[in-house]
């Protein structure tokens, strides 16, 4: 086998192990989204749900678009995973956007690091509202991805 050949089989297994993760963690964070949504307590809530949807409904498409191999699916990808990397929790804003599953590296003040695994899609997002402890972090399941991108980005 040739090493070009090696590296197209290569770049087609990420392609498609990362569209299937995009695709499985739309439509599961979909999912967890409707089910909770009885539980939003305002048409403001509800308009934030419907945008978080809206971010999974995406990565839907952009998964689907990177197992057909189509251009530019790359990039979108990279945006998708973008928004699901950083974890926030203070007082003034908290927020955090996690599809399939997710595994974050939290630091809480000091020296306190906190490993957080999450076993479905979610999402969290507030303004000015009391934390019960400060934490910012990094969901590492996207930045897996992230760099599983950039190895084998196929450039178009």
């Amino acid at each position: 086998m040739t090493q070009s050949n090696s590296n197209t089989a290569s770049e087609r297994w990420a392609r498609r192990a990362c569209g299937t993760l995009a695709v499985g963690g739309g439509a599961s964070a979909l999912v967890t989204t409707f089910a909770n949504a009885e539980g939003l307590a305002s048409t403001l809530a509800y308009v934030i749900a419907l945008l978080f949807s809206l971010v999974y409904v995406a990565g839907v498409w952009i998964g689907l678009r990177l197992i057909e191999n189509k251009p530019g699916a790359w990039k979108l990808l990279k945006i998708y995973m973008w928004v699901q990397v950083p974890v926030l929790q203070t007082g003034i804003l908290t927020y955090f956007l996690g599809a399939l599953f997710s595994v974050s590296c939290v630091y809480a003040g000091g020296v306190t690091f906190r490993f957080v695994f999450a076993p479905a899609g979610g999402w969290t997002f507030s303004l000015f509202t009391a934390q019960p402890a400060f934490g910012i972090g990094v969901n590492l399941v996207p930045v897996c991805a992230l760099l599983a991108a950039r190895v084998f980005e196929i450039r178009r």
